[in-house]
């Protein structure tokens, strides 16, 4: 939590095969904010609460604006869990593009937060371009959230470590689709160049150079 009173909130699914390195992921936002309560949140919690995790979620949301709202707003919001090119994963559900599933979900984030808030969607493929030219369902994210929201175009590996910067890396670039309230229009603009590497060499042959290894080496700065 910044000076200011803001804060970012975190979901990750530590449930499957990935959590443990997701939780090496998040805990890089960890903030406490007291009374046991931090702003790391694990959706499988919603089990113990008779609730799906994406209505979690959303709980949590309603819980903190209720509480906090007032003193420590929600700048942003960072979900980690699987996704696709059209389709979100939280926790055991799948919410694809177009269904009634995803129009709840993003319809809760956008009655819990602020129009300033920023959604940053940290699973596979969210932004990649389809035959059309355009990065169908990060729009779509945004349209129904009426939310900025960030995602990548290609995959996301947690390292399961901790690196300099983010610990996970980005295999394409990440994209940024802005809404805009005046007229529920959206534009995208790059908002990570990432830059991996593919290297031949005469013995070895061909070694590939992730981003997160060429950004230090280039002395690049990765957004979380």
């Amino acid at each position: 939590m910044d000076p200011t009173g803001l804060i970012a909130i975190v979901f990750y699914d530590g449930g499957d095969e990935s959590g443990d390195a997701r939780r090496e992921s998040v805990e890089d936002f960890y903030e406490y904010v007291g009374g046991g309560l931090s702003n790391i949140f694990d959706v499988r919690t919603a089990d113990d609460l008779g609730l799906s995790h994406s209505e979690y979620i959303i709980w949590v949301l309603d819980f903190w604006d209720e509480l906090f709202g007032n003193f420590i707003p929600i700048t942003d919001i960072y979900i980690f869990d699987h996704a696709s090119s059209r389709s979100i994963q939280i926790g055991d559900e799948s919410l694809k593009s177009g269904s009634p599933e995803l129009e709840d979900f993003c319809a809760g984030i956008r009655d819990n937060t602020n129009s300033d808030t920023v959604i940053h969607f940290r699973g596979c493929s969210i932004a990649t371009k389809y035959g059309n030219g355009e990065r169908t369902f990060l729009i779509e994210l945004a349209t129904l959230t009426h939310r900025t929201v960030t995602g990548c175009e290609a995959g996301i590996t947690h390292l399961g470590y901790e690196w300099i910067g983010p610990d996970y890396d980005y295999a394409g670039d990440v994209f940024k689709a802005i809404y805009f309230p005046q007229d529920g229009t959206v534009g995208v603009e790059l908002y990570y160049d990432a830059q991996p590497m593919v290297c031949a060499y005469p013995i070895v042959g061909t070694i590939y150079v992730p981003d997160y290894i060429t950004a230090v080496l280039d002395w690049r700065e990765r957004p979380y």
